[in-house]
């Protein structure tokens, strides 16, 4: 839980870590993982509110020596962590613009591409949902670090892990919308992935396939995993169809024609 305040004039975050009895959800998730052979939905088991909090204030220090927008480590106690401010979160901002299919996009395109960037710089977030994301003059941020899938799984299925998150987070804000829409506005950051964490993401797609289907009946929540699934596979469609036309047309010049083809732009963007 994490409680806003003032300090000097300025707002601080006083985050305090409590015991969650997730054993039995955690143990669950991770069988499902296993049978369904999708690792970047292994979960992290964290057992205590103090191993929790070392995770974050760890990961917060690693996140931020690598450049990445993350809180400041204030003040640090036994079960609690004072945290700077870093922005709105992503979930308010897409709540006032919901009235906006133009302005969602822009602010998920966003995220997007934020969240590309710090997989650039080689690492990894855990939990990019809305709520874990922040908006502010400065750029995005990045909230919660209580877990750290790195523990139970390599780099590339920690960064398609991210994917597979922001994705089914964002999804939500697309009720009542075509999942192409979603799926365009993912290519632009899916298009500077590695191709180790696009082919892992792939492979987690394909074998959630049977969600479009399966929530359909379902309320909204469960809806939109499935759009999420279908807005990474149409992504993911299209950037294996971008590759291989453009190495159909560099092969034979040793050139890149098509880049001023309009289309890529607009679906890109």
């Amino acid at each position: 839980m994490a409680q806003r305040l003032l300090l000097d004039g300025r707002a601080v975050w006083l985050k305090r870590y409590a015991h969650r009895r997730r054993r039995l959800a955690h143990h669950a998730l991770d069988f499902a993982a296993r049978q369904l052979g999708i690792e970047p939905l292994r979960p992290d088991p964290v057992d205590s509110p103090e191993e929790a909090k070392c995770i974050e204030s760890r990961r917060l220090g690693e996140l931020a020596g690598q450049g990445v927008r993350v809180p400041r480590v204030l003040a640090d106690g036994r079960d609690v962590l004072l945290l700077s401010d870093v922005g709105s979160s992503l979930s308010l901002r897409l709540r006032e613009v919901a009235g906006s299919a133009e302005a969602v996009d822009l602010l998920v395109g966003g995220a997007a591409l934020a969240i590309a960037e710090t997989h650039r710089r080689g690492v990894y977030l855990g939990q990019p949902l809305p709520r874990n994301l922040t908006v502010s003059p400065d750029g995005f941020g990045f909230l919660d670090f209580e877990e750290d899938p790195g523990r139970v799984m390599p780099l590339d299925s920690a960064q398609a892990r991210d994917w597979l998150l922001f994705a089914s987070g964002v999804a939500r804000r697309y009720q009542g919308r075509d999942h192409r829409a979603l799926a365009g506005v993912l290519a632009a950051g899916l298009a500077q992935a590695r191709a180790p964490v696009v082919a892992r993401l792939d492979h987690a797609a394909g074998r959630l396939r049977f969600l479009e289907r399966a929530t359909r009946p379902f309320g909204e929540r469960a809806r939109a995993l499935g759009r999420a699934v279908a807005a990474l596979r149409e992504a993911l469609g299209f950037l294996a169809l971008l590759a291989f036309t453009l190495l159909a047309d560099y092969l034979p010049d040793r050139d890149f024609d098509l880049f001023g083809l309009s289309f890529l732009i607009d679906y890109l963007t």
